[in-house]
C-alpha cells in the first residue's frame, strides 16, 4: 500500500504525522510526507524549543531562557524540574498519555482505505 500524508502545518500538523509515518513504515505501507519547506529542517533534527516550551507550558518541566544555556539558566530549569508542583504536574499528564497513539492511528487508516 501507498500512503501519501501532507499537512500545510509545521508543527502541530507535521511533527504527529512523522510519528504515524514511521509506524506505517513498520506495518508494511509506502509512505511519503508534503510539508512546508521550513518544516523540513526542523523535523530532520527535532524542534527542541519547541517542545520545551511545550514542556513548560504543561507544567511537567521547565525550559531555559535565550538561545544557549547558561549555568543561570540551566539551573533554573532544574530547580523547576525538581518542585514537588513539578513533580505532581508531570505525574498527572503521564497517566493521560497514549503509548498506542500512533499505532492506532496507523491501523485505522490501513483498515479504511483497505477495507
Amino acid at each position: 500500500m501507498r500512503v501519501l500524508l501532507s499537512t500545510y502545518d509545521s508543527r502541530g500538523g507535521g511533527e504527529p504525522l512523522v510519528g504515524l509515518a514511521v509506524r506505517l513504515r513498520e506495518l508494511g505501507a509506502e509512505v511519503r510526507m508534503c510539508a512546508p519547506p521550513d518544516c523540513a529542517e526542523r523535523l530532520a533534527w527535532g524542534h527542541q524549543p519547541y517542545w520545551a516550551g511545550r514542556v513548560a507550558g504543561l507544567g511537567i518541566g521547565a525550559a531555559h531562557d535565550g538561545p544557549a544555556p547558561t549555568t543561570e539558566s540551566l539551573s533554573a530549569a532544574v530547580r523547576t524540574a525538581l518542585t514537588p508542583q513539578t513533580r505532581a504536574r508531570a505525574t498527572a499528564v503521564a497517566g493521560a498519555i497514549r503509548t498506542d497513539g500512533a499505532t492506532v492511528a496507523a491501523k485505522l487508516l490501513l483498515d479504511g482505505v483497505s477495507g
